[in-house]
């Protein structure tokens, strides 16, 4: 089960239109083939970031690979993440 814990996403998109950011999403689901992408709203703009990353190094990691898997300036940003449950009750 995961549960909320804080950490950082690498955002790779950024638009006030859902339907944009929608089809950004689905392509970038179907292109890095992972399933840890998320649309996020924060008014007025939708956001997609990638990743569950527990600290500032492995959201660093994360923003090289996807510089090479050809997203042009993502960025770590910290934020709510998903976590194994074991893994919270285990780091606090």
């Amino acid at each position: 089960q995961m549960v909320p814990a804080q950490g950082y996403r690498v955002q790779v998109f950024s638009v006030t239109d859902r339907d944009e950011a929608q089809g950004f999403y689905e392509e970038a689901r179907r292109r890095l083939n992972r399933e840890d992408i998320y649309l996020q709203f924060e008014p007025p703009f939708f956001r997609v970031r990638v990743g569950n990353c527990r600290n500032r190094d492995a959201a660093e990691d994360l923003v090289r690979e996807l510089e090479r898997a050809g997203y042009e300036a993502p960025f770590p940003v910290r934020t709510q993440i998903l976590v194994p449950e074991t893994a919270k009750s285990s780091n606090e």
